[in-house]
């Protein structure tokens, strides 16, 4: 145990500086002091730390938890009452107490156990220990240390077997929370000697421990690194020493990884016998867990099955020298085709795939030589969107009488209007554009002595297959006047319907809000759809007349818009103007339109206009940096939802990531059920609580 001296702190100081390529940073002496300071964890939010301090009392030692909270200075200062976890206790007839795990509800894992000092305990937000034994015979806190993962259904701890070294084991937790009996991590990772101090990565992929039976130790124990090859958990990789930056001569050992992704934590000292103090790390210090250096990278959004043209210019790669770059695909199924005339590089998805896939492309400048430039093509192809229109429409009009050809605010915003007009024959009528304002719509002009029925086939951008438009050509009434045949010509009727027109732009700007979705209603809240908006932001769409319409939108990023149109022919114009939310620090917004598939993180393909308008908000607040938060109701369990809430917010920043936001931008949280906004008895209640959140937290 750590001297009681000031002579031996000086000592412990001063050897540690001089081990070569340490880097370890003390947490200094309100976390620090002459005892034993061991086992750091984390709250989920990273502000708050739980460890054991070394205690004589009586001329006995004891270990005893304590916390301490991360100030804004970025310091850390021990006790206080008023912190995020409930008040670790100390229990009274426990000689050693250390921490393994904090939930993500705050709740602690201890190794202090029931009264007989046995066990693993869990506190509850009361503090108080619940007895959770694991199958070892006698597990005395002094002898063990754990780890949790995969959602607490996974426990890795260091146990010594009587007359044996302390070795790895593994826990797997059944459906009716009993434990497993432990099984060995096996000869890979457990030597004749001692492994202890387990911690496993928040994905669950890396396991960090101390040895001091593998070859390459320096010191009394040294901290290891092995990396889970399977689902099975016990099939681990060789481990790897992290090298002089985290161990010295003595021993080292706690290794954990902060929630803030940037730095670790260990516990070093100068020998044996002095276990030491508490230091911080960052990750980049240490050679095995720096980030790799960044390479450049190109994302792509594709269409299923459609064909991306693209250049790496941006790279300094020539367009003309397309065909001398080397392209090795990164388990990729697709392919990059190179040309030394536009287009120069061009990426095909395979046939029927959506998702994402990368190649690795590097040009070298002469072409035999060691002066390359590798960029990474990274593609997100996306499903193409279906049809959601009828596939046959029917018409109606009088010998010689033109018509707009109608039609629903889907397909229109769809439609093939150059083969339309071109693939059709002349000789019953024409298909042509008329003019009535700015935009323009579809019109039918049969001839002049037409009379019967001609369709005409409406082409989407979409698929192959037209749409059928059926138009029924009534002749003039035929009378007997007097032996002779006279054409009665039939009264114009007041005009059934109206044309609804206008644009769509920003408050304040010329420019129209890509992404964002105008849904039309009729009277009794029955959705038409969205209205057909051009790229330009204009719209027009033909209406039955004599009715009430609300244009409404509730886009995220946004303030909700809401205004009423009466139909009154022969047009009505609306032009719309959105009001957007303030990029201040603080703000909350929810995206109103982010779908995903029940029970799962996937996006669905209608959510992509929402996260669009996201993107072009970021792309125009270059300094903004956010938070992504996701929320579920409380139809699963508790546990399951707040896995499902951390996938979702995922979901949506990998796929801000392949637009071309950086992830240094964005940060995401999941709460599961745990932040509703309205009741969850209901369907509707329930729909709302499912949500996803932008909070900004830097402008």
């Amino acid at each position: 145990m750590k001297k009681l001296l000031t002579l031996a702190l000086v000592l412990c100081a001063g050897m540690l500086s001089g081990q070569n390529g340490f880097k370890g940073i003390p947490l200094g002496p309100d976390v620090n002091t002459p005892a034993d300071e061991l086992m750091p964890r984390f709250s989920p939010d990273g502000n708050i730390m739980v460890f054991s301090r070394g205690t004589e009392e009586n001329g006995n030692m004891y270990q005893r938890l304590e916390q301490a909270e991360l100030g804004e200075s970025g310091k850390w200062s021990s006790g206080g009452n008023e912190l995020n976890i409930p008040r670790v206790v100390s229990f009274e007839g426990m000689t050693h107490e250390f921490v393994g795990h904090i939930s993500a509800q705050n709740e602690v894992w201890t190794a202090n156990g029931d009264d007989s000092g046995k066990g693993a305990s869990l506190l509850n937000r009361n503090g108080q220990p619940v007895s959770l034994p694991i199958g070892f015979d006698d597990l005395a806190p002094e002898n063990y240390s754990f780890t949790l993962g995969d959602n607490e259904r996974v426990l890795i701890m260091s146990y010594a077997l009587p007359k044996g070294s302390q070795d790895l084991w593994i826990l797997f937790r059944g459906p009716s929370n009993e434990w497993s009996a432990p099984v060995s991590l096996g000869e890979t990772l457990n030597t004749k000697q001692d492994e202890v101090a387990p911690f496993l990565s928040p994905d669950g992929q890396q396991l960090f421990f101390t040895s001091n039976g593998h070859a390459d130790h320096q010191g009394g124990g040294d901290i290891y690194m092995s990396e889970r090859l399977d689902d099975t958990w016990t099939n681990w990789s060789a481990p790897q020493h992290l090298g002089a930056a985290v161990n010295t001569a003595g021993w080292d050992g706690h290794f954990v990884l902060h929630p803030g992704g940037q730095d670790a934590y260990f516990v070093s000292g100068p020998g044996p016998e002095s276990l030491g103090d508490i230091y911080r790390i960052p990750l980049a210090d240490i050679p095995l867990l720096a980030p790799p250096a960044p390479m450049d990278t190109l994302f792509l959004t594709v269409q299923q099955d459609q064909p991306e043209q693209f250049s790496l210019l941006r790279f300094g790669v020539p367009n003309q020298s397309a065909p001398l770059v080397d392209i090795k695909s990164q388990g990729a199924s697709g392919t990059i085709a190179t040309a030394y005339e536009a287009p120069f590089f061009t990426y095909t998805p395979p046939t029927g795939f959506t998702g994402q896939e990368s190649f690795l492309l590097t040009h070298c400048d002469p072409p035999i030589s060691s002066n390359c430039r590798p960029v990474v093509v990274q593609a997100n192809v996306e499903a193409a969107d279906q049809p959601d229109f009828p596939r046959e429409l029917r018409y109606q009009t009088r010998q010689g009488v033109s018509i707009p050809l109608d039609m629903p605010a889907t397909l229109s915003a769809q439609l093939d209007r150059q083969r339309t007009t071109a693939a059709h024959p002349t000789d019953k009528g024409t298909v042509k554009w008329n003019s009535e304002t700015e935009s323009e719509f579809l019109r039918y002009d049969p001839q002049p002595d037409f009379v019967g029925t001609d369709t005409v086939q409406l082409y989407t951008l979409l698929d192959g297959t037209p749409v059928r438009a059926i138009i029924e050509v009534i002749g003039d009434a035929v009378v007997v006047d007097e032996g002779r045949e006279k054409v009665e010509p039939i009264e114009p009727e007041e005009p059934t319907d109206f044309l609804l027109y206008g644009r769509v732009t920003i408050r304040g700007e010329s420019e129209a809000p890509g992404g964002v979705e105008i849904r039309l209603l009729e009277e009794g809240n029955r959705d038409l759809g969205p209205l057909p908006l051009q790229l330009d932001g204009r719209y027009e769409i033909r209406l039955p007349a004599g009715k009430n319409y609300l244009l409404r939108s509730e886009s995220g990023l946004f303030y909700p818009y809401a205004e009423t149109v009466a139909g009154a022919p022969p047009k009505v114009e609306k032009n719309i103007e959105l009001e957007p939310l303030p990029a201040e620090t603080g703000t909350v917004f929810t995206l109103k339109n982010v779908y995903f598939d029940v029970g799962k993180a996937s996006l669905r393909p209608e959510s992509t206009k929402e996260l669009k308008r996201l993107y072009q908000f970021l792309r125009d607040n270059p300094t903004v940096e956010v938070e992504i938060r996701g929320h579920t109701d409380n139809q699963d369990t508790e546990e399951s939802n707040q896995v499902l809430s951390e996938n979702r917010v995922k979901s949506v920043i990998n796929y801000l990531k392949y637009q071309g936001i950086y992830g240094n931008r964005m940060t995401g949280k999941g709460f599961g059920e745990s932040q509703p906004i309205d009741t969850n008895e209901t369907p509707e209640g329930r729909q709302n609580n499912r949500r996803v959140e932008v909070a900004i937290l830097k402008r």
